[in-house]
């Protein structure tokens, strides 16, 4: 009592209001929890940052349900703030939710948190790191235009390589397998992914990548399409010799072509065809036509399960003329008594005529002399005198044979001798404008020959004497001196000329 004398006398006043403290204005942030492990990447981190708003004593900042605070990464930049980045104070106590974090597996992540407007900021020192699925990119052969399904062609035991590029971003160790794909189409080697080829169709390789501390296990499947593959070139051969056949090929007539191949690949069966032409195939021998007649021939290996159909080029076949039989001439060559050869000959072959030719340089041997033959009438052979002939039969070419010459013959002939003898007397110094007709006659052994008897002036004609222009049988005496008129017989298949 302030009225009292006494010092210990006591005074209570009135209870007053009672007393609430209140925290000064915010000044600062708090990490109370933050993220420390390890998590997905381009998820909502699994532990959600917590901050709380103090003021400058270190009191929660109770009634701030106002401040809006920003997450950032401030240690590396290889990562990415994907969404969650921003809460808002309730009663002080700032919350994230769905914070979500791309970046690089493995890299140290450290968070800033911030006021939205810049004036406090605290940064964490733990951090935290992210892992990721393993990313796989695999693909083999050549994936067409809008595709996604590599494609090759079979080929025995071949060897297919993954494509070129970067398999996997893990460290995590690739395995290789084909699943339940037979192994009659592929198989794979499991630690390369070189694919073998064994067949025609689908080869379905997964690859596996193992977990790591920053990747996830993860594992992908691609279809490798196995096609037919083209045969390599087949090739028409004749089956007798093994020997490709030129284009065009020619054969000659009356023989057969056995067709056989080289190339080709697989178990197809192989046919021929004939595509034009008069030629045909009795079964792998092809027949052929006449000259002219050319044929146009292929074979055809079809496909099989691992090839496709192919065929050989088209080959011109062409029938060349053939060489005839032997030809000879076969008549008798030893003609006694005289008498015409009507010639004939044996062998040849096809429709071309017959012609015979006398060796005009011909010289016998043996003391014969040549016997003057010649060819009347085509096919006779007539000697004008005793001796030896020498001639030869050709046989012209035909459609189908070339020409053919026979060997040369000889023939001896042994004709009955003639004499030719005036029966008109000569006239006895006859003067100029007197007429004389010759006449002769030809005799043998047995008697008259009966054959015609011909005359030609041989001295005189022209300046002593001529045969008269009208009656041509006789001879006009034109002049004094020697006129020489001679009868000749030419002969005949049975005496020679006298």
């Amino acid at each position: 009592n302030p009225d009292s004398q006494n010092p210990d006398e006591r005074y209570q006043s009135a209870q007053s209001d009672a007393l609430v403290l209140a925290h000064n204005v915010p000044s600062k942030l708090s990490v109370i929890s933050t993220p420390t492990s390890i998590y997905m990447a381009e998820s909502a981190l699994n532990d959600q940052p917590v901050v709380h708003v103090l003021d400058r004593y270190n009191n929660l900042a109770t009634s701030d349900s106002l401040t809006r605070v920003v997450a950032s990464i401030y240690t590396e930049t290889t990562s990415v703030m994907r969404s969650g980045t921003v809460a808002r104070a309730v009663n002080g106590v700032v919350t994230f939710a769905g914070l979500t974090v791309g970046g690089k597996p493995g890299d140290l992540y450290k968070l800033r948190f911030t006021t939205e407007d810049n004036s406090i900021t605290i940064d964490e020192t733990t951090g935290f790191r992210l892992k990721k699925v393993a990313s796989i990119d695999l693909s083999y052969g050549t994936i067409p235009t809008n595709g996604t399904i590599g494609e090759v062609s079979f080929s025995p035991s071949a060897s297919v390589a993954r494509n070129a590029g970067i398999l996997t971003d893990s460290p995590g160790t690739p395995s290789f397998s084909t699943g339940e794909t037979p192994s009659s189409i592929c198989t794979v080697n499991s630690s390369t992914g070189v694919i073998t080829v064994n067949g025609v169709g689908n080869c379905d390789v997964t690859v596996s990548i193992g977990v790591t501390t920053y990747f996830v296990a993860a594992s992908a499947t691609v279809t490798l399409t196995i096609n037919k593959a083209p045969q390599q070139t087949l090739n028409l051969t004749n089956a007798t010799s093994g020997l490709t056949l030129s284009n065009p090929t020619s054969v000659v007539f009356m023989n057969t072509l056995p067709l056989g191949t080289e190339g080709g690949s697989g178990g197809g069966t192989v046919t021929y065809l004939v595509a034009e032409g008069t030629c045909r195939m009795a079964g792998t021998t092809l027949i052929l036509g006449q000259v002219d007649e050319d044929c146009l021939v292929a074979a055809y290996k079809a496909g099989d399960k691992d090839y496709l159909f192919t065929s050989s080029e088209l080959i011109t076949i062409s029938v060349a003329p053939a060489s005839q039989e032997d030809l000879e001439i076969g008549n008798d060559t030893t003609i006694e008594n005289g008498g015409d050869v009507k010639l004939f000959t044996i062998g040849g072959s096809g429709s071309g005529l017959v012609s015979y030719e006398v060796d005009s340089d011909y010289i016998p041997g043996g003391g014969f002399a040549n016997a003057s033959c010649s060819i009347i009438s085509g096919d006779v052979l007539r000697a004008s005198a005793n001796g030896k002939c020498r001639l030869v039969a050709v046989k012209a070419a035909s459609r189908n044979y070339i020409e053919a010459p026979s060997s040369l013959k000889v023939f001896t002939f042994s004709k009955a001798r003639q004499t030719v003898s005036f029966t008109s007397p000569a006239l006895d110094k006859p003067v100029t404008g007197d007429m004389f007709e010759p006449q002769a006659t030809s005799t043998a052994d047995n008697g008259s020959t009966g054959l015609p008897i011909t005359y030609s002036i041989t001295q005189g004609s022209g300046t002593t004497c001529r045969f008269d222009a009208v009656q041509t049988s006789k001879v006009l005496f034109l002049s004094s001196g020697l006129c020489e008129i001679t009868a000749t017989q030419s002969g005949n298949d049975k005496y020679i000329s006298a």
